[in-house]
């Protein structure tokens, strides 16, 4: 099963964009290909917080980490602090 929407859903009383895959059935290569991608996905959104926060961000690099996650995205920088903000509270497995 799986969902999605533009407008978004309301989660935690807010709303956010949504997406989200429920698999009835899953081998553990699978489920390690998935696992990955979604650390893969929260450490790059880590770092670009990280860099968010610091005192003189590097905008580039703050850009071109954005780019390599969401290419056809806006790369103004207080786009990229909400979807940041969205993702690394959202973004998560479950067991």
């Amino acid at each position: 099963m799986a969902w999605i929407t533009e407008r978004g859903i309301r989660l935690r009383g807010k709303r956010c964009r949504g997406f989200a895959l429920e698999f009835k059935r899953i081998y553990p290569e699978q489920r390690a290909r998935v696992d990955e991608f979604v650390k893969r996905k929260n450490r790059a959104f880590k770092s670009i917080d990280h860099e968010l926060k610091k005192v003189r961000p590097d905008k580039d690099l703050i850009k071109e980490l954005f780019k390599s996650i969401y290419p056809s995205e806006s790369t103004h920088l207080n786009h990229i602090k909400a979807v940041c903000r969205d993702e690394l509270r959202y973004f998560r497995l479950r067991k």
